[in-house]
């Protein structure tokens, strides 16, 4: 990743391995899913869902370095009897918005030591 600049992938042919495997992960999911694109403050967002429409929702937020994908297994489980909406996060190797917000991570200027 090419953290400084902001962007998730270092090449367009990194960015077509890794958004190839994600479809192939995808079409293993165990239940039925849909994607949606949702407009959000750090950058476009896609979010996958499964289950039964109407049922009570689960958000899966997957950690930093990963994406919708790493919930396989669990959504599988969830997705019997709630909502599942398992995100992509911006700036993340997945389909939602490559640019990482300046208020992302340890760079962020809340994390920062104040200057002596």
């Amino acid at each position: 990743m090419c953290e400084e600049a902001g962007i998730v992938f270092r090449s367009a042919e990194g960015r077509r391995a890794v958004l190839a495997k994600y479809d192939e992960v995808l079409s293993r999911w165990p239940r039925p899913v849909s994607t949606r694109d949702i407009p959000a403050r750090h950058g476009r967002t896609l979010v996958v869902l499964s289950g039964p429409e109407g049922a009570p929702p689960v958000v899966l937020l997957h950690g930093s370095t990963s994406n919708a994908v790493s919930w396989l297994g669990e959504a599988g489980i969830l997705s019997r009897s709630f909502r599942v909406a398992a995100p992509d996060m911006p700036g993340e190797a997945g389909y939602s918005e490559e640019i990482r917000s300046p208020e992302a991570g340890a760079r962020s200027p809340k994390f920062r030591r104040p200057s002596p």
